[in-house]
């Protein structure tokens, strides 16, 4: 999980079944859902994307 708080906009187009809408992250992304569970997914995505990305590890370049 991010280690701070991070801001995600929550958009209902529909309260009836299956409920409908989208979710925006804070760079823009908008991800569609239609029911609970793409709802839940939707997060999901947000979260992970919302995750520090962690530098790769470079061996040291031996040109012999």
């Amino acid at each position: 999980m991010p280690e701070s708080p991070i801001t995600v906009r929550c958009q209902f187009d529909s309260f009836d079944e299956p409920v409908s809408g989208s979710v925006t992250d804070d760079h823009g992304r908008r991800l569609p859902f239609r029911g609970w569970v793409e709802l839940a997914a939707a997060l999901a995505v947000v979260a992970e994307g919302a995750r520090p990305t962690t530098p790769s590890l470079e061996l040291p370049h031996d040109p012999h």
